[in-house]
């Protein structure tokens, strides 16, 4: 299964600094969520409760950048409220919690992504943004491949900011890559 592949690589990581899956295959599953468990497995001992915790905390960020996204596309704090709560309660959100699974770490990672696209196409596109793009983009891949096609997202909010504000897009470019 995904969650044991997920689990066995953060504990082999944090037992012995190798990434190795329960097949013993060393780049089978994408590594981003094992390398975001292994720093805690590592303090804390390898154990479900310790995933489980990490995944509590993933789906707080979630809901709170939902509740932020909502906000920055010109919802009122109510709607912000709202969208930060039904994704908290919505049924598969919920689920994902209770697994070891990737997405627990790519669901906050495309909304961050989603949330600093929209930025950027409101004019807020300076190079430190681009870098943060980048940097959840970058995340995104190794926790999924999936992500891939969602680059496009930053070359239109860039190419729209730019229509705003002509200039130094090749750097912010050159920054998010």
């Amino acid at each position: 299964s995904d969650a044991l592949a997920y689990f066995t690589m953060a504990q082999s990581l944090s037992e012995t600094g190798v990434i190795v899956d329960q097949w013993g295959h060393h780049a089978f599953y994408s590594p981003g969520y094992p390398l975001l468990l292994t720093p805690f497995f590592w303090m804390l001992g390898a154990g479900t409760p310790v995933a489980h915790g990490v995944n509590l905390i993933l789906a707080g960020i979630t809901a709170a950048l939902v509740w932020r996204l909502v906000q920055v596309l010109g919802g009122s704090r109510r709607a912000a409220l709202i969208g930060g709560l039904a994704y908290a309660v919505w049924i598969p959100s919920v689920w994902e919690a209770t697994d070891l699974a990737k997405e627990n770490l790519s669901t906050p990672l495309l909304v961050g992504f989603a949330l600093i696209c929209v930025e950027i196409a409101k004019g807020h596109a300076s190079w430190r943004v681009a870098a943060l793009a980048g940097l959840l983009y970058g995340a995104g891949l190794l926790t999924g491949a999936s992500v891939v096609l969602t680059g496009a997202a930053f070359a239109v909010a860039l190419a729209i900011a730019l229509h705003k504000q002509p200039g130094a897009g090749v750097r912010r470019l050159a920054v998010f890559a």
